[in-house]
C-alpha cells in the first residue's frame, strides 16, 4: 500500500510541475523568435561539446522544478553565454570568424536546439505524469549517449527514448542494443509539427488539417503555435511488454 501511495505522490507531483511547464511554453512568443532568427545560418558548424548548451538547459528547464526561474530565450541565451565566455572565443577564433558574425549567428543557431530541447523535456515531464517523479531521467550524459529521456518502467530496468521531430510514416521504431553484455531497450519515437496552422482568410490550413487528423490526442498545437506531447502519445503498453524482461521474445 504505501508503495502505491508513494507512487501516486510521484505522479501528482509530475502532472502539477507538467501543468507549470506547458504554461510557461504556451506563454513563449516564438512568433517573434522566429521572425528573428529563421533566417540567419551563418553559424552551422557542429559546436564542440564544450559550448553546446546542453548542461545550461537540463540545468535551467529540468534540474529547476520552480516556475518562476524558467528563462525565455533572451534571457537563457545571455545566461548560456555568460558560463564560457572564453570557450566560445576560442571557438570562434578557430573557425575564423569575426566577432560580428559570430555573436550574430549564434544566437540562431543555440536558438534551434533550446526550441528543440524544450519540446523533449516537456515529453519528460508527461512521462512522470505517467510513471512518477524519479521514475524519469534526463541530463548531458544520457543526451551524448544518444538518449533523450531514461525511464524506469521495465521492472529494475530503464526504457531508454529518442524523440525526433521529423515526418515518418509509422510512429515507432524499436529495438534493443547490447551493450557490454547487457541490453539496453531502446525506442525513437517520432513527432511532426505543422508548417502553418492558418490561411490568409482565418481557415485552417490544408497541412494542419493532415496533421491534426493524424496526431489528434496524442500532440497538442499551442496558440503561440507550440507542439506538446499527450499522455496518449507515450502510451507504450505493447512496446514495454515486447520489451519488458520476462515478455516475448522479439
Amino acid at each position: 500500500m504505501s508503495r502505491l501511495l508513494g507512487r501516486a505522490a510521484g505522479q501528482e507531483a509530475g502532472r502539477t510541475v507538467l501543468a507549470q511547464f506547458e504554461a510557461f511554453l504556451g506563454g513563449l512568443d516564438l512568433e517573434s523568435y522566429r521572425t528573428r532568427y529563421s533566417k540567419t545560418k551563418t553559424v552551422e558548424a557542429n559546436l564542440p561539446k564544450k559550448i553546446q548548451p546542453l548542461r545550461a538547459m537540463y540545468e535551467t528547464y529540468w534540474d529547476c522544478r520552480e516556475a518562476a526561474l524558467w528563462m525565455g530565450y533572451g534571457e537563457f541565451y545571455e545566461h548560456y553565454k555568460s558560463t564560457i565566455p572564453r570557450e566560445l572565443e576560442e571557438f570562434r577564433e578557430s573557425c575564423g570568424f569575426s566577432h560580428e558574425t559570430f555573436y550574430h549567428g549564434l544566437p540562431a543557431r543555440i536558438y534551434r536546439t533550446w526550441a528543440s530541447m524544450l519540446t523533449q523535456i516537456q515529453g519528460a515531464y508527461v512521462l512522470e505524469g505517467i510513471y512518477g517523479h524519479g521514475k524519469v531521467r534526463m541530463g548531458v550524459e544520457l543526451d551524448r549517449s544518444g538518449t533523450d529521456i531514461a525511464v524506469r518502467c521495465l521492472g529494475n530496468h530503464d526504457l531508454y527514448i529518442q524523440v525526433k521531430k521529423e515526418t515518418m510514416r509509422r510512429d515507432f521504431r524499436a529495438g534493443a542494443t547490447a551493450r557490454r553484455g547487457s541490453q539496453k531497450k531502446k525506442v525513437m519515437l517520432a513527432y511532426a509539427v505543422p508548417r502553418s496552422r492558418w490561411l490568409r482568410d482565418g481557415r485552417p490550413s490544408k497541412p494542419y488539417l493532415d496533421w491534426e487528423a493524424k496526431w489528434a490526442g496524442r500532440l497538442e498545437y499551442l496558440e503561440n503555435g507550440f507542439v506538446i506531447f499527450k499522455p496518449a502519445y507515450f502510451d507504450l503498453g505493447n512496446l514495454i511488454a515486447e520489451l519488458a524482461p520476462d515478455g516475448p521474445a522479439a
